[in-house]
């Protein structure tokens, strides 16, 4: 009885657990993704926020008036302080290797790709005479289909990720 006992204990040692494998380039971007957001975010944020720009863009009397951009811009910054909160939050579920990491982490992805597709939407019937397939657009993108692809099914299907996120 004991050998049966042994023998599982060492079938279950032998699953992949812990932060390994392809986790980590899952660590690599939960720890990126912050700083990604920051370091994209903020400099766009300062310059459309300088007064001589704002007050072009969000005057009636303008002729550089747009319709709504006051609201498309709170929506992208309340959506990216969103976006910048719950990549801490799911920093700190990963690295205390929570169980709901994995859960949280495909929200966040699939949030990712809503947030963009809605804002691109959006952007379009603000800004009609801005080109929307830009390169930065179809990169993010395609950037969100290969997270959602590779990553969902990852977190959905492996083992390492079943073992490792128990707290």
């Amino acid at each position: 009885m004991t050998e049966l006992a042994e023998n599982k204990d060492t079938a279950q040692t032998a699953e992949p657990q812990g932060i390994g494998g392809w986790l980590i380039l899952v660590a690599i971007g939960v720890v990126m993704g912050p700083i990604v957001l920051l370091v994209t975010t903020l400099p766009l944020l300062f310059d459309l926020l300088a007064i001589e720009n704002w007050n072009v863009l969000t005057n009636p009397n303008s002729k550089s008036y747009i319709p709504y951009f006051v609201e498309l811009v709170t929506g992208e910054m309340l959506a990216n302080a969103l976006m910048f909160i719950a990549s801490l939050w799911l920093a700190v579920l990963f690295f205390t290797k929570h169980r709901w990491f994995a859960r949280v982490y495909i929200s966040y992805v699939l949030a990712s790709a809503l947030i963009l597709v809605i804002d691109t939407y959006l952007v379009s019937i603000v800004l009609p005479d801005m080109p929307i397939w830009d390169e930065e657009t179809v990169r993010g993108f395609f950037r969100s289909a290969i997270a959602i692809c590779i990553w969902v099914p990852y977190m959905l299907v492996s083992r390492r990720v079943k073992n490792t996120f128990v707290r």
